[in-house]
């Protein structure tokens, strides 16, 4: 047995059917199963023999009103396996889901819910059925099922069902028995608590306990879905709409229905054209009013739509317009498909010709057809009248278009830049011919052309010019017949080169004589002067570079002196230069005439000397650090400065210095020298100074104690001790003393007493002060 929830309840009481307010939810029961059937009923569906199985408050009509629940459904039919009004104090279906609701209505079962779940027991069934003839070929309505089962009764004994049960001819064949339409989508599984919770086909399912839901009592409830089928269009068929407790009678459940949501797509169709406004209700070739048709569904298909009609009509398919296709598919999701004709122009007279599009069953089960007419005017060509080709001597001329034809309005482009006017007055000074494209409201062209010659006797000399002294002009006339300039020249054009300011006469000869004159003034050219300074450097020096006399400047050198860096655009009338070598520089100055003259400049580079000396010994030892130093310099020097790590300068070019006896390391020499013209250079370098040592290993000692000659070590000055090592052996190359240390002493003990007298062989290992390893053998005796 299921342990019954309890609350503390405050009871409302109705008197029979009536509607209950609660929150946002209203339910309505108490009208009659054809009331309930006609509020779910949509477009294309016509329904008879409504037959309601159940208690009269197990089912009513609800509305959610402006302020939307967490259901998804704004209104509809309601069917529960309890109550759903109220009624023997249950609480209302709109309430929160804090309230519980569970009533036994003392119903009973059902064939095909227990056929869903043929291992429970269905108790409390709530049936409505009714026959009806849907218009096309698919059938839907959008439902929520809900329970008070969930989460708690979830995979138990208990698992309350529905369904959806239709009955008729099945489109693929044979008939359907009370098939399922209610399944979770993409299964063949019907919509039980079991299946749709937390745990299965969770994405379907909300848990509106976890909400703290205030506008559903139900503890959880399927999102909005859509059971839907493939019927055949204007049969009859049969519906029964059942649900029922499984496994006892309590914990309600309920399956809300969406209003007018049972419906069969209703297909419309209308015809539009790009042009209407201007053009009316007609297409026309060659894109000038194009017919766009739509097919539209009441509701979006659930699946492919496919839409069936015959053309007819005098205008041939394929021919007259693009191949119109045979049929249309609106695409399962969508809710319209459109076509666009756009007839051809073939240049043909034919007539109004119509296009007839005939639907066939697809509006009602009472409409045999439906019929669309398009008309198809023919585009008559455009043509165009152009005044006749005209000869002025001076003057001017009236030019004008003329278009026929087409489909007004027009529209005009004149290639030299008139207006859009079909009329104008032109004046032109040479022979011009004007070109008008004219398009008609359908984007057709035609082009004419009118060209107006100018007599031969107008004259022009041209616009006045200006040159630089010394530069040429070149005058031209316009072209005639004949020309007389006032230097005696006949040809159309003349070179001149005055030096001063000159006007110039031509006459023009032909069909009209005519005078004119032109001016060319005469620019003197900038005095440009280029400088240095100084005019002779040292090499590695600089030098400032400048000049004046005009407005821009461009410069070149002899050789090139990749110091010279000039910014284009810029006035460049002044650098820094450091050439390699005696260079010239050359530049080129430009002033506010554009008349440009020459200058130049040259510097001497004086080579500097090379510093560079060398001495004798190029390594000294330590106990004699002296060496012989030798000026070994480049280009002459006169002066020398040298300076020594120990702060001794000598000002000659070679001598002797001696560093500190016994000290040894590289000392720092620089020499600096400079020439007879100043320039000078210097040298930073180093003598070494190697350590040198000497070492003394005598050949015997007595070690009896007596204070004289008592132990066995070695000595030197500077002896370097890095790695050293002694090992001393007896005859028979046992080791009999061992030492790193180079200031050991051997007093002649082996193993804590003395070693016996006799002659012993000792090596010495060590590396010297050039970093390389030495090894001293040899014999020492051992006496008392």
């Amino acid at each position: 047995m299921k342990k019954i929830r309890c609350f503390a309840l405050v009871f409302v009481l109705f008197a029979g059917g009536g509607s209950l307010t609660k929150a946002q939810l209203t339910v309505t029961s108490g009208l009659t199963p054809a009331q309930y059937v006609d509020f779910l009923v949509g477009a294309g569906i016509t329904y008879s023999n409504v037959v309601y199985t159940g208690d009269v408050n197990s089912i009513g009509k609800f509305v959610t009103g402006a302020t939307p629940t967490n259901l998804g459904i704004g209104s509809g039919v309601i069917m529960s396996t309890g109550y759903v009004n109220g009624a023997s104090a249950q609480p209302a279906i709109g309430s929160p889901v804090s309230n519980f609701v569970s009533y036994s209505t003392m119903g009973g079962s059902d064939p095909q819910l227990q056929s869903l779940i043929p291992s429970y027991t269905i108790n409390d069934a709530t049936l409505l059925e009714f026959d009806f003839i849907p218009v096309s070929d698919t059938v839907r309505f959008r439902y929520v099922f809900g329970s008070e089962e969930y989460n708690e009764w979830v995979g138990s004994s208990f698992n309350d069902v529905f369904g959806f049960f239709i009955s008729g001819p099945n489109p693929t064949g044979g008939s359907y028995t009370n098939y399922n339409m209610a399944r979770i989508p993409g299964t063949n599984l019907p919509v039980t608590i079991d299946n749709v919770n937390s745990g299965s086909y969770s994405t379907y399912y909300v848990n509106n306990e976890n909400l703290n839901g205030q506008t559903i009592v139900y503890d959880g409830f399927t999102v909005v879905l859509t059971a839907w089928t493939r019927v055949t269009p204007c049969q009859q068929y049969h519906i029964k709409l059942a649900i029922g407790d499984a496994g006892d009678a309590s914990f309600d459940s309920g399956v809300f229905l969406e209003a007018n949501s049972f419906s069969s797509p209703v297909i419309t169709a209308s015809t539009n054209y790009v042009n209407d406004t201007i053009l009316g209700n007609f297409a026309m070739e060659g894109g000038c009013n194009d017919a766009v048709i739509c097919f539209s569904l009441s509701d979006p298909a659930s699946s492919n739509f496919t839409i069936n009609y015959t053309l007819q009509g005098s205008a041939t398919n394929g021919v007259d317009f693009p191949t119109f296709p045979t049929s249309m598919t609106i695409p399962a999701g969508s809710d319209s498909v459109c076509y666009i004709i756009s007839p051809y122009a073939d240049g043909l007279s034919e007539g109004m010709e119509s296009i007839i599009i005939v639907l066939q069953n697809q509006i009602s089960c009472n409409t045999v057809s439906d019929t669309i007419v398009i008309d198809i005017l023919d585009y008559d060509n455009l043509q165009i009248s152009m005044t006749p080709d005209t000869t002025i001597c001076g003057g001017s001329a009236i030019i004008s278009t003329l278009p026929s034809m087409g489909v007004p309005p027009y529209n005009y482009a004149w290639d030299n830049g008139l207006p859009a006017l079909t009329t104008h007055t032109v004046s032109p000074l040479a022979t011009t011919t004007y070109t008008v494209t004219i398009t008609d409201y359908c984007g057709y062209e035609i082009s004419g052309d009118v060209t107006i010659t100018v007599g031969s006797g107008l004259a022009e000399a041209g616009p006045d010019q200006e040159i630089c002294d010394g530069e040429t002009a070149t005058l031209e006339a316009n072209s005639s017949l004949g020309y007389i300039w006032s230097t005696g020249e006949t040809t159309q054009s003349i070179d001149v080169s005055p030096t001063t300011e000159t006007m110039y006469y031509v006459t023009v000869t032909g069909i009209c004589e005519g005078n004119d004159s032109v001016t060319v003034y005469v620019n003197p050219l900038p005095v440009v002067s280029a400088a240095l300074d100084p005019v002779s450097i040292c090499a590695g020096d600089s030098a400032s570079l400048s000049a004046a006399g005009a407005l821009e400047y461009i410069w070149s050198s002899s050789p090139v002196d990749a110091t010279l860096h000039q910014t284009p655009g810029e006035t460049n009338d002044y650098f820094t230069v450091s050439p390699g070598g005696t260079t010239t520089y050359f530049v080129t100055g430009t002033d506010a005439n554009g008349c440009s003259n020459t200058a130049s400049a040259a510097i001497t580079v004086i080579p500097s000397p090379v510093a560079s000396f060398f001495t004798q010994p190029p390594i000294a030892s330590s106990f004699d650090p002296t060496f012989h130093f030798y000026d070994n310099s480049q280009g002459n020097p006169v002066l020398w400065l040298w300076t020594l790590d120990d702060g001794t300068q000598y000002n000659i070019p070679e001598f002797v210095h001696q560093f500190p006896v016994d000290d040894f390391g590289d000392y720092e020499v620089i020499l600096y020298v400079e020439n007879s013209f100043g320039c000078f250079d210097s040298i930073v370098g180093s003598v070494r100074v190697k350590p040198d040592y000497t070492l003394y290993i005598p050949n015997s000692f007595s070690p009896n104690e007596d204070g004289i000659n008592d132990y066995f070590h070695i000595s030197g000055i500077n002896f370097p001790d890095d790695e050293f090592s002694i090992r001393v052996y007896d005859r028979w190359g046992s080791l009999v003393f061992a030492s790193t240390n180079p200031s050991f002493q051997w007093d002649g003990k082996k193993d804590g007493g003395y070693a016996p007298m006799g002659t012993y062989v000792y090596r010495i290992y060590y590396r010297d002060t050039d970093g390389n390893y030495q090894v001293r053998q040899g014999n020492i005796t051992l006496w008392y």
